[in-house]
C-alpha cells in the first residue's frame, strides 16, 4: 500500500507540473492581430525523462485563423465627387433625306472635355454592400467649328495708250474657321448601388451602378438644320428651342480604389461613365441626339 501511496503522489505531482506548464505557456503566448480569432490552441509535450524541463515548456502551438468583417464599417458617410469625362455623340434621323445633315453636323461638332460634380450621403453594411443618393450637376460640352468662307473681289482699272479704259477684276476666297462650343447642362438626383472588397486596412475596390432622375435640363449652342442652315439655340428662348428641357432616365457606373486616410476620411479614384438613352432632341427635331460620357472621377467621403 505504501508503494500505491507513493506512485499517488508521484502522479499528481506530474499532473500539477502539466497544469503549470500549460499556464505558462498560455501567459507566453504572444497577441494576435486585432479582429482574429484564437480558434484552437493544442500543445503537445514530451514527458520522457531525457527531455530537460524548458523544452518541455516551450511545447509546440499552432493557431487558427478566423476571417474577420472589422473592416467592414457600418456606417453612414457623407462624399463629394467631380468626374472629368469625354463626350460621344451619336446622331441618328428617320428621314434617310437628311443624312447629309448629319454628316455635316458630325464634321462641324466634336468631342469635348466635360464635368459632373456630386454630393450626396451614403451607407455601407458589414456585408461590404453599400447605397448612395444626393444630387448631381452634369455638364455635356461640345465643340463647334464654323467654317466661313469669304469672297473678296479686286477691281483694277487700267488705260491704254489709245485712252480707253479697262476694268479688271480679281477675286481671292478666304476660308475663316471659328471654334465654339455647344453645352447641355442637367440637375439630377443620383441613387446608386455598389459592394466594396477590402484588399487590407487602408485600401479597398469598390463598383457601383445606378440611376440618374434628371429634375430640368438647359441648352445653348449652335448647329446646322434640317435644311443644311446654320442656326443658334436656347433653352431660354423657345422659339429658338430644338432641345428637350426634361429629361429621362440616365445610367451610371464607376469602378474606383479608395484609400482611407484617416480614421473618419477617405480619397478616391476611379473610372466613371454615364449613358443618356433619352433622345434630347423635341418631337419638331428630326434628327434624334444621344450622348456616352467616358472619364476619370476623384472624390472624399467622410464617415459620420
Amino acid at each position: 500500500s505504501l508503494k500505491n501511496g507513493n506512485s499517488n503522489n508521484t502522479f499528481s505531482l506530474i499532473e500539477k507540473s502539466r497544469i503549470y506548464e500549460s499556464a505558462t505557456l498560455m501567459a507566453r503566448m504572444p497577441q494576435l492581430p486585432a479582429g482574429l480569432l484564437r480558434s484552437e490552441i493544442s500543445s503537445d509535450y514530451n514527458n520522457q525523462k531525457s527531455i530537460s524541463s524548458d523544452e518541455r515548456i516551450a511545447g509546440r502551438y499552432s493557431v487558427a485563423v478566423c476571417p474577420s468583417f472589422e473592416n467592414y464599417s457600418s456606417d453612414f458617410y457623407l462624399l463629394a465627387e467631380s468626374f472629368i469625362g469625354y463626350n460621344l455623340q451619336q446622331l441618328r434621323t428617320h428621314n434617310p433625306e437628311l443624312g447629309n445633315v448629319i454628316d455635316q453636323r458630325n464634321d462641324s461638332e466634336m468631342s469635348s472635355v466635360s464635368t459632373s460634380i456630386s454630393i450626396g450621403v451614403g451607407r455601407q453594411w458589414r456585408n461590404g454592400f453599400l447605397l448612395e443618393t444626393g444630387l448631381n450637376y452634369d455638364k455635356i460640352k461640345m465643340g463647334f467649328r464654323l467654317d466661313r468662307r469669304q469672297e473678296i473681289i479686286e477691281h483694277v482699272e487700267c488705260v491704254t495708250d489709245e485712252g480707253l479704259v479697262i476694268t479688271k477684276s480679281d477675286t481671292t476666297l478666304i476660308n475663316n474657321s471659328s471654334n465654339l462650343s455647344n453645352s447641355f447642362t442637367q440637375l439630377n438626383i443620383p441613387l446608386s448601388a455598389g459592394y466594396r472588397y477590402y484588399l487590407n486596412d487602408k485600401i479597398s475596390v469598390a463598383g457601383r451602378a445606378g440611376i440618374l432622375f434628371n429634375v430640368s435640363s438647359s441648352n445653348r449652342g449652335q448647329l446646322y438644320d434640317s435644311s443644311g442652315n446654320l442656326v443658334s439655340y436656347s433653352s431660354d428662348d423657345e422659339t429658338v428651342n430644338k432641345f428637350r428641357t426634361n429629361l429621362d432616365l440616365s445610367y451610371t457606373a464607376s469602378l474606383s480604389v479608395e484609400y482611407k486616410l484617416g480614421y473618419n476620411l477617405a480619397a478616391y479614384a476611379g473610372i466613371n461613365s454615364n449613358f443618356y438613352p433619352s433622345n434630347f432632341s423635341l418631337s419638331t427635331n428630326p434628327i434624334q441626339q444621344r450622348y456616352t460620357k467616358i472619364g476619370a472621377g476623384i472624390g472624399l467621403k467622410w464617415y459620420l
